[in-house]
């Protein structure tokens, strides 16, 4: 549902615009899928952005 009123269909919601939702949304897409992405917040502050993609936890 849009802000609109109006009905919008997905085939794939994904939940999180971390570096997994998002190739997961990218590939779906690549796939012909239509995907939503739905986020909490409006700029990067959750796990992936705190990793750097550093599997150890760094000072």
């Amino acid at each position: 549902m849009t802000m609109n009123g109006t009905a919008t269909h997905y085939d794939l919601v994904v939940v999180g615009a971390g570096i997994v939702g998002l190739a997961t949304a990218w590939t779906a897409r690549q796939r012909g899928l239509r995907v939503a992405v739905v986020e909490r917040n409006a700029k990067a502050i959750g796990a992936s952005v705190r990793n750097f993609g550093f599997i150890t936890v760094t000072g």
